[in-house]
């Protein structure tokens, strides 16, 4: 039988003289660094969710005008259009609510927040637009609405094109 081997300690490691980790000096620059971003981005983040509650609010609208038109060349008849500009609200009795099967279509763009607003609507000397059995609206027009400095026009032509211009 054979000696056992001699036992063999792994080398040592020297010790560096400066210990892992942060020190305070570098933690405070890293959140001073973090909080003059967050300054910077938060109000582009508030000035863009503003443009993106308005450009679905005028989208929103013009769709359902397009809803309000197809409605009256399916059934040849005319459909309007209510748009109250004092409530920031727009209606149809004749067109049912995608949110609510039973009840017809209101509105409230205000509801949206961030200080979505119908600014105006002019169709002739109202508010209204109505589209008749051929789909046309009677007068054509437009309707602005703002948010935060921004606006988007939604135009209805004369042979009914809705169009949204931010």
């Amino acid at each position: 039988m054979s000696p056992p081997a001699p036992y063999r300690s792994a080398p040592r490691r020297e010790r560096s003289a400066k210990p892992a980790g942060f020190t305070l000096i570098e933690l405070v620059l890293v959140v001073m660094v973090l909080g003059v971003l967050a300054g910077i981005a938060a109000p582009r983040y508030s000035t863009a969710m503003t443009a993106v509650q308005l450009e679905a609010a005028a989208k929103q609208l013009a769709a359902d005008l397009r809803r309000a038109q197809s409605v009256a060349l399916a059934n040849a008849t005319s459909v309007g259009v209510a748009i109250n500009p004092a409530t920031e609200s727009y209606s149809s009795l004749a067109l049912p609510d995608p949110k609510r099967p039973a009840a017809t279509l209101s509105e409230n763009v205000a509801a949206r927040g961030r200080g979505v607003q119908i600014v105006s609507s002019s169709f002739g000397v109202g508010t209204d637009v109505t589209f008749n059995f051929r789909g046309e609206p009677v007068v054509a027009g437009t309707v602005t609405i703002a948010a935060g400095g921004q606006t988007a026009v939604i135009t209805v032509n004369e042979v009914g094109r809705v169009e949204v211009a931010l």
